[in-house]
């Protein structure tokens, strides 16, 4: 089945290069092909999930996912940030300071995640300690 999901999300890239290829050439096509590639992502996400409902795919640590993620959108920003300092038109920066402002925007979800996450394991674990060895009340 791993096979098969690599060879849909290369499908799935594929159909949404062509869209984006055809924007100005081919509208019609490009028309046509949005609920297409849009099908596809679904199919991919269903069956993603699916799998891991069934625990037929094993999950890394989810500190490590969190982070991971974060460390993916970060890299996005950046990545979109460089593109800004390239030499566009006006209707490009605009676009790429809108996502810009996007991503950050994920980026600052994802940083109040973790800390959230942070804040709440260091209250787990003074709850640990405060218990800890103490001797319970008979009612």
């Amino acid at each position: 089945m791993e096979k098969n999901l690599t060879r849909l999300n290369a499908i799935y890239n594929k159909v949404l290069q062509n869209h984006l290829a055809t924007k100005a050439c081919y509208s019609q096509f490009h028309e046509k092909t949005e609920s297409t590639y849009e099908t596809l992502f679904d199919i991919i996400h269903s069956i993603g999930e699916k799998r891991v409902d069934l625990w037929l795919d094993t999950i890394d640590e989810e500190e490590t996912i969190v982070q991971d993620t974060y460390d993916l959108v970060d890299e996005a920003k950046t990545i979109l940030e460089s593109m800004v300092k390239e030499k566009n038109s006006i209707g490009m920066d605009n676009l790429l300071r809108g996502l810009c402002d996007k991503v950050e925007s994920e980026c600052g979800n994802l940083r109040a995640f973790i800390e959230e996450e942070k804040d709440e394991y260091e209250e787990e674990k003074e709850t640990e300690t405060e218990t800890k060895g103490a001797i319970p009340k008979k009612y």
